[in-house]
């Protein structure tokens, strides 16, 4: 996964380096006393819908995949993701669907999200789990869903999680039941009405008239012991051939001193690169600290589209490890001459509308790595192009 960070603005150029930082890909199994294991609860669960925030379903007789989205339950649930947002009543004049009855009076405010066409607000996912071995910490992680996510273990409010494109990731430690079976429940809303009216993603801004909700990224538990890793990131410096690492740790539990390791091999085939001398920490209890440290790579291999060649990290803190996979690669574009360039070698130029217009805000998306010469690329010309400023034919381009 790309990630873009380190922004920079500097007379008229942009330039920031793109990061496989985070999510970090999780050792799957723990060999070692300073290992993480992590369990897959991927697969079936049973879901149940309700009105209330509070009222928990006493029947689960539907099932849905995880990960996955609710219209693929089954028994179906009827009228999921009908939602008309305050952009779509705007845009349709207060009808749902398009050119049906109005759903408010011509003098009726809009809402602020919209207006769920469904009859319920919540969905609510059930699995059970045995925990397959005693460590300091049990963590749940949720990677994407939607519309908010809150969880229960055993009867308890673990904890909530508002956002609907980030991770979640909530402290089971102390609703663990140890010795046997453990019941996870997890609530979702089933429209983006029943978000808090500020949050990003709650639909205000959109002319959608479906809003699909569902746990649709992978969802795990995390068992390790302290300190333990939160978060890495990785951040290229091609012209000194080396990398900064940040590393985010947590205390779950009373304060202590712990020596902090990386080893950088090739993704690949493992061969071992460079690695740090174990740095003396000391955290506090319940604390969370970022430490970064600085790693020498020697000539480094480059990432380009031609050799995507990647490393990896692997950060241990002596309760918990973790390796994260990166590129040695720098994007920078310039504004004033709308110019991409990939470790310093052009890349791409903004063009024009087929009116002639130009972008003034260039973009550009690396999703689909696919390399064709710019000089077999049909583009309407830049107005004021010249010879000196024109695409070069022995550059490439990614769309």
């Amino acid at each position: 996964m790309l990630r873009i960070s380190v922004l920079t603005l500097l007379a008229g150029t942009m330039s920031f380096t793109l990061l496989a930082a985070a999510p970090v890909v999780p050792q799957q199994t723990s060999p070692q006393s300073d290992g993480r294991t992590t369990i897959s609860l991927n697969g079936t669960w049973h879901i149940a819908e309700s009105v209330s925030p509070d009222g928990i379903p006493t029947v689960f007789d539907h099932t849905v995949v995880v990960p996955g989205i609710i219209n693929l339950a089954k028994p179906a649930f009827p009228a999921v993701d009908l939602v008309a947002s305050h952009e779509y009543l705007i845009r349709w004049g207060k009808r749902y669907p398009w050119g049906g009855p109005e759903i408010l009076a011509k003098d009726a405010p809009l809402p602020v999200i919209g207006i769920s066409m469904q009859k319920r607000n919540y969905f609510w996912y059930r699995k059970t789990f045995t925990a397959p071995e005693n460590r300091q910490v049990v963590l749940l992680k949720i990677n994407k869903s939607q519309f908010g996510t809150k969880v229960w273990l055993n009867g308890k409010t673990v904890g909530e999680h508002p956002g609907c494109w980030t991770s979640g990731t909530f402290d089971l430690t102390d609703f663990l039941n140890d010795s046997g079976e453990n019941n996870l429940l997890v609530r979702i809303g089933a429209h983006p009405a029943v978000l808090p009216e500020s949050l990003p993603g709650a639909g205000m801004y959109s002319s959608k008239h479906k809003w699909t909700p569902g746990i649709y990224d992978d969802v795990s538990l995390i068992l390790c012991d302290n300190p333990v890793i939160e978060t890495i990131q990785v951040a290229p410096r091609i012209d000194s051939s080396e990398v900064v690492v940040q590393t985010k740790v947590k205390i779950h539990g009373p304060a202590r001193s712990f020596e902090l390791a990386h080893k950088i091999s090739t993704w690949k085939t493992g061969k071992e690169v460079a690695r740090t001398q174990p740095q003396r920490e000391s955290i506090g209890a319940g604390e969370e600290q970022t430490f970064t440290q600085t790693i020498r790579i020697p000539e480094a291999r480059l990432w380009s589209p031609e050799d995507p060649f990647l490393y990896s990290v692997e950060s241990g803190t002596g309760g918990d490890s973790v390796r994260t996979r990166f590129g040695m690669r720098e994007y920078r574009f310039d504004n004033a001459k709308s110019v991409g360039y990939l470790n310093g070698k052009y890349l791409l130029k903004a063009v024009a509308y087929p009116d002639g217009s130009r972008h003034k805000s260039p973009t550009v998306s690396l999703r689909k790595l696919s390399v064709e010469p710019v000089a077999d690329v049909k583009a309407n010309p830049i107005p004021g192009e010249t010879k000196d400023n024109a695409l070069p034919t022995n550059n490439k381009r990614i769309y």
